[in-house]
């Protein structure tokens, strides 16, 4: 097993210990590498699209329609 780098070198301070633990951890398991948008993000950015959306949209005061002066 190559030795690790990044994150988990920060989690554990030391590479040799990281790709120990990940290799014992790894061992007998199916890595599932999922490279695309999780739906947590795809739904929060659908979200955030919603809210610029509504935003951007006029509205109208009808209550405030006495304050203006004619």
């Amino acid at each position: 097993m190559p030795p690790c780098s990044g994150r988990p070198v920060q989690v554990f301070g030391d590479e040799v210990l990281a790709t120990a633990i990940l290799d014992r951890l790894l061992h007998h398991c199916e890595v599932i590498s999922n490279n695309g948008l999780g739906y947590r993000l795809k739904n929060r950015l659908k979200a955030i699209e919603r809210e610029n959306d509504v935003a951007r949209q006029p509205t109208s005061l009808p209550a405030a329609e006495h304050l203006i002066s004619r």
